[in-house]
């Protein structure tokens, strides 16, 4: 009873409350018992995994519909979490070899105005050649790191037609039938993006790469922009400049991977006041989804450039549509397949894009509370869900 002793604290938690059940407990232990007993191991991500890590997502397709997903991290795996707060990536591997990953981060935000930590799991994988030996379990039970914040909240995307859904729905069942203090109800949404074709657009010599000292005027105007959104927070002028110095300041080693940084920051003025802003983060240069399809074997790739750190001034909204129009031209020069949007919510700036050709990708959006022993509340409602790029 190895795992029972490491953790005897919570067990006895568990067994005063009366949940989960003797069958629950006891296959938590045996999970417990297969990575302390035997070749399993699961750890924290290093810098020494890089190819490890690589390896594993190339291996790990998700199924959707008739189509398998492959969605590469590479050549730097870390990238995406790089833009994002108080991010890990966990791996369960078997003698060095890599058969399952979860990666996830905590950041405050608002839900109908209540302040609140927010979790985002993100980039769960088996490697195909593992599934079936419940490592997908082994991946959910497994605690977070221990410097990691504690969110109230959990939400995460699935795709349409997601073949793994199915192994999310009986979670989602498992959270429903707890006692009422523990109990676990799930909220689903849809949240939608627009891939915009890369397009060749009129540069509009208003806009300049932004500087230290537009950082204070920006924020607002990206404030503006989420202001009565959920899964957001306003922002400061020092969190713009984390991710505008990727993420620290001073100079950079040679062996390091270029994310998002401040060449990729602009602004557009309008007599001298600058009315919009946005960053535009080559997501295709270190994670891309490759589709094949499991019948007659078509290949396409989806490597696309997004828009992050957008905002404007009020009756400025076509000043950010002529900042995305310059954007869509950088994407040509980048070869990218696409230029993700996120303005679900604000048709006033996608308007302003009419010209261009686009696609709309819509993908559920799951949100949990999570309920222990101990902490109960009733959890906000998500009704108008931001959707951060950085995120996606």
């Amino acid at each position: 009873m190895t795992a029972l002793r490491l953790d005897r604290g919570m067990i006895d938690e568990w067994l005063e409350f009366g949940f989960p059940d003797v069958a629950g407990l006891e296959s938590f232990v045996s999970d417990q018992e297969r990575i302390f007993d035997g070749a399993l191991r699961f750890r924290e991500a290093t810098w020494a995994d890089g190819e490890l890590v690589v390896d594993l997502y190339d291996n790990a397709p998700e199924v959707v519909d008739d189509w398998e997903v492959t969605t590469q991290r590479s050549p730097f795996p870390y990238a995406q979490l790089r833009l994002q707060e108080h991010a890990s990536l966990q791996i369960l591997e078997e003698r060095r070899v890599g058969v399952g990953v979860k990666a996830g981060s905590t950041r405050n935000g608002l839900i109908d105005g209540v302040e609140l930590p927010i979790g985002h799991m993100s980039g769960w994988r088996v490697r195909r050649s593992q599934r079936g030996k419940g490592y997908a379990r082994l991946l959910q039970m497994i605690p977070g790191p221990g410097v990691s914040w504690f969110p109230l909240i959990n939400y995460w995307y699935v795709r349409s037609g997601n073949f793994a859904s199915s192994w999310i729905d009986r979670v989602v069942e498992e959270f429903d039938d707890r006692p009422d203090d523990l109990g676990r109800t799930t909220q689903g949404l849809t949240a939608t993006v627009t891939h915009v074709t890369p397009t060749r657009c009129e540069t509009d010599p208003r806009i300049r790469l932004a500087t230290v000292d537009d950082l204070k005027r920006c924020v607002e105007l990206i404030n503006h922009l989420t202001d009565g959104h959920d899964l957001v927070r306003p922002i400061d002028a020092s969190h713009l400049r984390s991710h505008l110095d990727d993420p620290a300041w001073g100079m950079k080693p040679p062996f390091w991977a270029e994310v998002y940084s401040w060449g990729d920051f602009y602004v557009l003025e309008d007599d001298g006041q600058i009315v919009a802003c946005a960053g535009l983060w080559d997501r295709g240069r270190h994670m891309r989804d490759v589709w094949v399809h499991q019948t007659t074997e078509e290949t396409f790739t989806v490597d696309n450039t997004a828009v992050i750190d957008a905002g404007f001034a009020p009756g400025h909204a076509d000043a950010l549509g002529g900042l995305l129009c310059d954007f869509a031209s950088r994407s040509v020069d980048v070869e990218r397949t696409s230029m993700l949007v996120s303005l679900e919510f604000h048709p006033e700036v996608m308007n302003c894009l009419a010209h261009l050709d686009s696609t709309e990708e819509s993908r559920a959006l799951f949100s949990m509370p999570m309920m222990i022993p101990g902490l109960s509340f009733d959890p906000p409602t998500i009704t108008k869900p931001f959707t951060d790029l950085a995120y996606w």
